[in-house]
């Protein structure tokens, strides 16, 4: 039998069980003693068993082969002292009132609000969920030249920096805006009258 010919029969006799119709299993003393024991290590999580199996071999899906609490491990020291979950609309709004009070210009201000209230709402996400790739895309989708595509890279960057100051990016990490790289606005012929 297959490994998913194996969690299909496991799902069915859990199930069956779950339904008290134990009568229809024919689990060994040893598999249902595995599976009382798995059962009851589950109760004060509340979360049935059939969940925890797919949420599991989901999560060993996605790492790649590399082990579920290594990875808890990885997330647990790089998110440790980290505030989860806070939106880039959020954040935006953050920086925008602190750059206020910091008395910065006023139309230093406006760029602020007018370039990341843009962003913000194409990335209705926690900020630690925003990619290198999905900013680049984003800034590429401006259609703008290379030098007002760098200004708003380095607006976007501002708001990472101002991220990582509150702890809703890892301290230790370099950004996903500060890993993308300016473009080179280019030459400019410069005529002489």
């Amino acid at each position: 039998a297959t490994l998913d010919e194996a969690r299909k029969e496991a799902r069915l006799v859990a199930q069956r069980i779950q339904g008290g119709r134990q009568e229809m299993n024919d689990l060994r003393p040893h598999d249902r003693e595995s599976y009382q024991t798995a059962v009851g290590l589950l109760e004060p999580t509340g979360v049935p068993l059939v969940t925890a199996i797919q949420e599991y071999v989901r999560a060993n899906k996605v790492l790649g082969g590399v082990p579920l609490l290594a990875a808890v491990d990885e997330f647990t020291r790089k998110a440790r002292g980290m505030k989860l979950g806070v939106k880039v609309k959020d954040v935006v709004e953050e920086l925008v009132a602190a750059k206020h009070q910091d008395g910065v210009s006023h139309r230093y201000l406006l760029q602020l609000q007018s370039n990341l209230r843009r962003f913000a709402a194409d990335f209705n996400v926690p900020i630690s969920h925003v990619r290198r790739d999905q900013i680049d895309d984003w800034l590429r989708k401006r259609g703008v030249a290379n030098r007002s595509r760098n200004a708003l890279l380095a607006t976007i960057r501002v708001l990472f920096s101002f991220a990582k100051k509150r702890a809703y990016l890892p301290a230790g990490d370099v950004t996903e805006a500060d890993a993308l790289e300016k473009i080179r606005a280019g030459d400019v012929d410069t005529e002489i009258y």
